[in-house]
């Protein structure tokens, strides 16, 4: 979902600070009927990024913000019946993904190898030829704030990891730096 501030809004705005630092939370409520007063509370979205300085179709500056909410509500359910929980609802959702060479991700395996260059992790020493040749690759500058199509080189702006260091990386917005989340890592739970 994307939601568009008010004219002039950015980041650096007291709400939007407090809510990219996990200081104040989001609660998302709809009307399913515009002449009804009852609404109904649908969740918490998670905010995936955020861009400043869109201009809208009125010459109108502002901040852009993807938000994801995991809820399947039904617009006639206003409250949750028991404790059941219900889950599987197949979902159609129309995201922006950018495109990804994977001649880009073997040379950054040729270059660096597969284990991970934050925790040191590696898939087939673990898991033997199962995990050959596996793990992720980070783009060190994440493709969405480059915007557009550009030059990677691959000894440079890659880096393998493994998945749970790439969630890391990518747990606040901008990306975390692998120099910072290798910090975090107590010498002695290094794998």
């Amino acid at each position: 979902m994307t939601w568009f501030g008010k004219p002039n809004a950015h980041s650096e705005q007291a709400t939007f600070r407090s809510l990219f630092r996990g200081q104040s939370q989001l609660l998302m409520f709809v009307r399913w009927d515009n002449k009804s007063a009852l609404f109904t509370f649908l969740g918490s979205p998670s905010i995936i990024k955020y861009q400043n300085d869109i201009k809208l179709d009125n010459g109108i500056t502002t901040i852009q913000i993807e938000l994801l909410l995991e809820a399947n509500f039904d617009q006639n359910q206003t409250e949750l019946e028991g404790l059941e929980y219900i889950e599987g609802k197949k979902i159609i959702r129309q995201n922006a993904t950018y495109e990804r060479n994977p001649r880009l991700r073997a040379e950054c395996i040729r270059i660096h190898g597969t284990s991970c260059k934050i925790c040191d992790f590696n898939f087939q020493k673990f898991y033997g030829d199962l995990g050959a040749n596996y793990c992720h690759v980070h783009h060190i500058t994440p493709l969405s704030e480059m915007g557009k199509a550009h030059l990677v080189n691959p000894e440079e702006d890659l880096l393998p990891v493994c998945p749970n260091c790439h969630a890391m990386l990518h747990k606040r917005n901008p990306a975390i730096k692998p120099e910072e989340l290798r910090s975090l890592i107590p010498k002695k739970k290094v794998l």
